[in-house]
């Protein structure tokens, strides 16, 4: 053997150390990536957490309008691309309420806008979301667990029931208590349907070892139409401008 074999002999043993080194590399990248769940196409997602509502109203049929802290539920199914960029489709439950001071007519009567506002009204309303957007993720999973990312898009709102209640302020009684009478000021068909449009931010941490990951998330969504308030038995014809923010707190599966 010359002596240029002995060299390249000399060198065989760390060619092969270094291509198993490299095979091992890759493998562990690969298991890395299947525990993180780029593997697979769709992700789960629950969430749930408070809800800020934003009402704005005609000055000439309420004043002192007030929202108290709502809730939401969430699930989103997320697809997964090779991409940093990912396709949602959720369905969320939402559930605000809205207190002001207004008027009320009785059944056969009209009221006179004298800038009293007799009554104060409470309504609770429940209704489904269905949001669809895109995730934009920043950063590199296999380098970080932890990751921002954006969520933008657009969806429909579906309101399913609401609650009136009704106190004349002056004699505290009450003008009327139960099921309540809310859509959205529109000429569709089923005006218990709308549309809306969300954006919001978040960090989401992924375990290396289950692919499972956790998040926090902040989102604004802004009502295209307003809500149209009838009160019982169209006691009233009032309108408020909806925006809500919301704090999700959830997993990814």
């Amino acid at each position: 053997m010359n002596k240029g074999n002995q060299n390249l002999g000399s060198f065989i043993p760390l060619i092969v150390l270094l291509i198993c080194g490299g095979l091992m590399c890759v493998n562990m990248n690969a298991h890395a990536q299947a525990r993180m769940g780029t593997k697979k196409k769709f992700r789960h997602q629950l969430a749930a957490g408070p809800l800020v509502s934003f009402y704005k109203g005609d000055p000439n049929f309420s004043t002192n309008i007030k929202s108290n802290i709502g809730f939401i539920g969430n699930y989103t199914l997320e697809k997964i691309r090779k991409t940093n960029t990912n396709h949602t489709l959720g369905v969320s439950y939402v559930n605000q309420k809205l207190s002001f001071n207004g008027y009320f007519a009785d059944s056969g009567h009209t009221y006179l806008y004298d800038d009293t506002f007799p009554y104060a009204h409470e309504i609770i309303i429940q209704e489904l979301r269905v949001p669809l957007g895109v995730k934009v993720y920043f950063g590199n999973n296999i380098r970080t667990p932890t990751r921002a990312y954006y969520l933008g898009g657009a969806g429909a709102r579906i309101i399913f029931k609401s609650y009136n209640v009704i106190i004349n302020d002056s004699t505290e009684t009450s003008a009327y208590e139960g099921p309540g009478d809310i859509d959205f000021e529109n000429k569709s068909v089923n005006k218990n349907i709308n549309t809306f449009i969300f954006s919001g931010l978040g960090l989401q941490y992924t375990n290396r070892e289950s692919g499972r990951s956790a998040f926090f998330q902040i989102n604004f969504s802004y009502g295209i139409a307003r809500l149209n308030y009838h009160g019982d038995g169209n006691s009233n014809e009032d309108y408020f401008k909806n925006n809500t923010l919301t704090f999700l707190v959830g997993i990814i599966l």
